[in-house]
């Protein structure tokens, strides 16, 4: 059979019951001229992504982290201002330049030579709360991370016949095929590339069929990541080992002897001490959204008891 026949032929679903065999449709990008190399090229070029850069953040870990620093932690403007503090004096200079980029579009402020100053040596206005974290937008979240991220990871695919193809159970961050085309057309039409056909591509599965009614696919629930301390400090290695044991012990839904949930320790792409602490594998928003209670109640408890042992142990108490 012709490539093109291949490509236009019709794109109903089939399903054989009496074998056992569903036949599932992938999305599947032909360019008629231009070389598979240079649209794998495109693929991996952030900036061709569009509206659709967002998407990163669901398959880097450590723009979850970023975020949360850039944008400033949750809580008033005493939490907001310590944090800002706190992050200026621990970072280094290209992250210190950013902020400072930052703040400069926002306001007149010359930012010169601001990345050799502490944070309490910057002019006053910008030490506030409002000023120094700017709101998170679309068009905020997509400059971060852009500014983070060199390549795209946004897609998977793989090369099948002169074809490249982009399997769903690869692609779950994307949600719905129809979103996927527009991914793939924005990417293609930003990197000027015309001569592209989007169709679905055949592959045999041989799962037994339950049903001949197709199930919609359930969208995958994003893992819940921990990155900082109640005091707003980064999350160290060490603090986040001594977390997942206590967590494992206090929370019984993590307990790892009967737990269907994975905890994880994940070091920081910025800085090796550091770590992210992520937990994944949730069914239900729900069960995502009680688990993260109990975790935030726990990690307070554990920091409440630390803080009192401090003040025990410096008031002569205990030793």
């Amino acid at each position: 059979m012709k490539l093109l026949d291949f490509l236009f032929e019709n794109e109903e679903q089939d399903q054989d019951n009496s074998s056992g065999l569903r036949r599932i449709k992938n999305i599947a990008l032909f360019t008629k001229e231009t070389p598979i190399e240079q649209v794998e090229t495109a693929l991996e070029n952030l900036s061709n992504y569009g509206q659709y850069k967002s998407y990163q953040q669901n398959v880097d870990v450590n723009i979850q982290q970023e975020k949360a620093k850039f944008f400033g932690p949750t809580g008033g403007p005493n939490v907001k201002v310590a944090k800002a503090k706190q992050d200026w004096n621990n970072s280094d200079d290209k992250w210190r330049k950013l902020k400072a980029q930052d703040i400069g579009s926002r306001t007149d402020l010359d930012i010169t030579g601001w990345e050799d100053l502490s944070f309490d040596e910057l002019p006053k206005e910008a030490r506030r709360y409002n000023i120094f974290y700017p709101i998170s937008t679309k068009d905020t979240l997509d400059k971060l991370i852009a500014s983070l991220s060199g390549k795209a990871e946004i897609l998977t695919w793989v090369e099948e016949d002169g074809l490249l193809v982009f399997p769903r159970k690869m692609n779950k961050n994307i949600p719905g095929d129809d979103t996927l085309e527009k991914v793939l057309r924005t990417v293609m039409d930003n990197a000027g590339i015309s001569d592209y056909v989007i169709t679905k591509k055949e592959e045999i599965d041989t799962e037994e069929p339950s049903s001949t009614k197709t199930e919609p696919e359930k969208p995958s629930i994003p893992s819940y990541n921990l990155t900082t301390t109640p005091d707003g400090s980064n999350l160290t290695i060490d603090d986040a080992e001594e977390l997942q044991d206590e967590l494992e012990y206090k929370v019984p839904e993590l307990d790892p002897k009967s737990s269907t949930l994975k905890i994880k320790i994940i070091p920081s792409k910025q800085n090796p001490d550091n770590a992210i602490l992520q937990i994944s594998g949730f069914k239900s928003n729900k069960e995502r959204s009680n688990i993260q209670q109990k975790v935030q109640n726990a990690i307070n408890k554990l920091f409440e008891n630390k803080l009192k042992r401090t003040f025990q142990v410096r008031a002569g108490i205990i030793k």
